[in-house]
């Protein structure tokens, strides 16, 4: 495990979709790099913040899980998921969140906020629930468990589609 105990930036290109069309900044106090396999987990802490075109993730802590390129060499460009934890919360283009965890998934276009999870849409109002999923392709909220301030589309659909996601 490497470890740097300063304020770090680090500019990574994420995949070319939606949200993550641009390179984005990650800052934080301190930084924990560990290699599992074929990942290389990037551990953020203590002010953790990622800035990017129309995109935004705090939390206390937020993980980064990229590919392990060749020579144990983490590929930056191809990032699987981004993990804020604690005090997490999101903004992009018109939405913004709060939760207990903020999973960000680049490859599907996925935002999935769950624990005392809140979306707010300027154009439709705000969501309530346990598991939010802000599909960044279709611009749709979908909702497990929760209560909502207007209509949601077929559940069933995340239900598919989060098998696919974990």
């Amino acid at each position: 495990m490497f470890a740097i105990k300063t304020a770090l930036k680090l500019i990574i290109l994420m995949l070319p979709l939606g949200a993550f069309a641009s390179p984005v900044q990650i800052t934080s106090d301190v930084l924990e790099i560990q290699t599992l396999g074929p990942h290389v987990h990037m551990h953020f802490s203590h002010n953790a913040h990622i800035d990017g075109n129309k995109f935004s993730l705090k939390g206390d802590h937020i993980q980064v899980i990229t590919i392990n390129g060749s020579q144990g060499i983490s590929n930056l460009s191809v990032v699987k998921e981004i993990r804020a934890m604690e005090n997490a919360t999101f903004e992009w283009v018109s939405y913004a969140g709060k939760a207990d965890q903020i999973d960000v998934y680049p490859a599907k276009s996925f935002i999935i906020l769950e624990g005392n999870a809140e979306i707010r849409d300027e154009n439709s109002g705000t969501m309530f629930g346990q598991t939010l999923i802000l599909d960044l392709k279709s611009k749709q909220i979908k909702s497990k468990g929760s209560k909502f301030t207007h209509p949601i589309d077929d559940v069933s659909k995340f239900e598919q589609n989060n098998t696919l996601i974990k």
